[in-house]
């Protein structure tokens, strides 16, 4: 009896480990199936707005057919005769070597390489891209900055022309020569009158209405209105009338009148008060 169940043992043993290892590359054989099933649906899904190139309906269908060959081929595989061990490796090794390019093919266009002069290209277009963004972000910084200067010189100009006024009213209050009278022991009024470079002024001191006169007679004329009983002169002489010095004051003391005279800038001007 131990005899006979010896003799039988090692062939019963021999067989269902080799129908372990057919069940094992059948089940090895139905998951590499399942993976390229969902390789070719994950590459058939693939989004159109990305950055790589997208799969068009040729490499579409392609997929499909290389899928539907490596599924015959499964199912081939499943109905060999168990004993064919050898081809049934090569079987595996096949596939495999398929399942590799079948997953080069399909992400193969998710990231295309680029070539060196596309490459230069792309990083030309984002050097000069960087440098238009620099380029407006400087006209930006210099509109900002010509604005504001623009500001300022308008500021700067109109301070400018208030100091400018308020030196030139300085200059014409400073240039200004206010006559007083003063109280005096005679009775008689004074008469100012201004030599200059024609019309010359004839001023009463008390306020009256001035006169004007272009020539020695002409003043004289004027002068007439005035009684040397009740007035006296007073010449006033810039540079541009003093030529006429010697001219008015003879001829004013020969008509009878007291005189008096000063000599005064020709940028002065008088303010009769």
């Amino acid at each position: 009896m131990r005899s006979r169940f010896s003799r039988h043992a090692t062939p019963a043993s021999g067989f269902f480990a080799f129908q372990d290892i057919i069940t094992g590359t059948a089940g090895f054989l139905i998951m590499i199936a399942v993976f390229l099933a969902l390789n070719v649906n994950d590459a058939a899904t693939l989004s159109k707005d990305a950055d790589g190139v997208g799969l068009n309906d040729i490499e579409l269908a392609d997929l499909a057919a290389k899928n539907a060959l490596l599924n015959a081929e499964v199912k081939a595989l499943q109905k060999l005769p168990a004993e064919d061990g050898p081809a049934l490796k090569r079987a595996i090794e096949a596939l495999k070597a398929s399942v590799l390019r079948l997953s080069a093919d399909t992400f193969t266009s998710e990231s295309v390489p680029l070539s060196d002069p596309d490459r230069e290209a792309q990083i030309e277009k984002q050097n000069l891209l960087t440098h238009i963004e620099e380029i407006k972000r400087a006209q930006e910084e210099t509109s900002r900055r010509v604005t504001d200067a623009a500001t300022q010189m308008a500021e700067v100009e109109n301070q400018v022309k208030e100091a400018e006024s308020r030196l030139l009213k300085t200059r014409d209050r400073s240039n200004v020569l206010r006559l007083i009278p003063e109280r005096s022991d005679t009775s008689k009024e004074p008469v100012l009158i201004l030599v200059q470079q024609p019309p010359w002024i004839i001023q009463r001191f008390d306020g009256g209405p001035s006169r004007t006169a272009y020539s020695i007679p002409e003043m004289l004329e004027n002068l007439s209105s005035f009684s040397p009983a009740t007035h006296y002169l007073v010449f006033y002489f810039k540079p541009s009338g003093a030529q006429h010095f010697d001219g008015v004051t003879s001829r004013a003391r020969h008509w009878g009148y007291e005189i008096g005279y000063d000599l005064i800038p020709e940028e002065i001007q008088l303010e009769f008060k």
